[in-house]
């Protein structure tokens, strides 16, 4: 009887030693991560998850947490312009969300990894890999079929940008296809927003838009779409149809991206008939 007693004294103090030891690491991951010190504190809470059992709270939080440093370290490599890096890291958050998707938050899984997908597509554009961001545009279409696209992303998506001189250039498209309900009437499959910068490179003032416009064809042989230039805040330019700059369903995004380069350029002439 004594030496069961001092077995169940001595697994006591077991336990309470191991669980003082992940308390402390709990205390130390906290604090490091409030700290924005996230190499630390991801070094600790993946430690502090290792020794956990799946089901339990503390498990699910640090899962948690660890998605939260991999989500605030998102843009990181991508702002050094380090495109097939950033890609490789995101590539890891989406396997880590799916991996522990049975234990974090939901949101992660039905809404942020679409928003991390943009930004792949995003570094795809970046690197001129057309064929890469396909693959991931068919998982955002795919997603907008099914109605599980969160909002702010659930229309259209950035699909890139890119700086010109002195402008930032965003490029997003719409998920809606010729001959949807979306796309009767007016309807832009493409949008580029031209920014002025302000002293650190960021947005300051939306100059003009150039829109990749619905074509109502009075014969078929006319193009889906044509380059259409619409003013905002711009001076000393010109806004209008660019018949020179047509494109057909689907989009060559290589042909167009030259386009609005030319465009950029001010390698344009707006005209207002279908006739070159």
């Amino acid at each position: 009887m004594k030496k069961t007693i001092r077995i169940i004294f001595i697994l006591i103090s077991f336990l309470s030693i191991g669980q003082s030891k992940i308390d402390s690491l709990f205390t130390i991951g906290d604090s490091k991560f409030e700290e924005k010190d996230y190499v630390k504190a991801r070094e600790v809470y993946n430690n502090i998850k290792s020794q956990l059992p799946k089901e339990t709270s503390d498990y699910k939080y640090v899962a948690d947490q660890i998605a939260m440093i991999y989500f605030f370290e998102r843009d990181n490599l991508r702002k050094q312009e380090k495109y097939e890096e950033s890609n490789k890291y995101l590539n890891e958050f989406l396997k880590y969300i799916d991996d522990e998707k049975e234990y974090i938050r939901p949101f992660w899984n039905d809404e942020k990894k679409y928003f991390i997908i943009k930004t792949i597509i995003q570094n795809c554009f970046a690197t001129n890999n057309y064929q890469k961001a396909r693959e991931y545009q068919n998982i955002l279409y795919e997603a907008y079929k099914q109605k599980k696209l969160p909002e702010g992303i659930n229309q259209n998506y950035s699909f890139e940008m890119f700086k010109w001189e002195d402008k930032n250039i965003w490029g997003y498209e719409w998920f809606a296809e010729l001959g949807d309900e979306e796309s009767k009437g007016s309807f832009s499959k493409i949008v580029y927003y031209v920014y002025s910068t302000d002293e650190n490179g960021e947005d300051k003032v939306e100059l003009y838009r150039l829109h990749v416009l619905k074509v109502h064809k009075i014969e078929e042989k006319m193009p889906d779409y044509v380059l259409t230039k619409r003013l905002a805040k711009a001076t000393n330019e010109v806004s209008g149809t660019l018949w020179s700059y047509t494109y057909n369903s689907p989009i060559e995004y290589e042909k167009l991206k030259k386009d609005v380069e030319e465009v950029l350029k001010g390698n344009y002439k707006v005209q207002t008939s279908g006739n070159n």
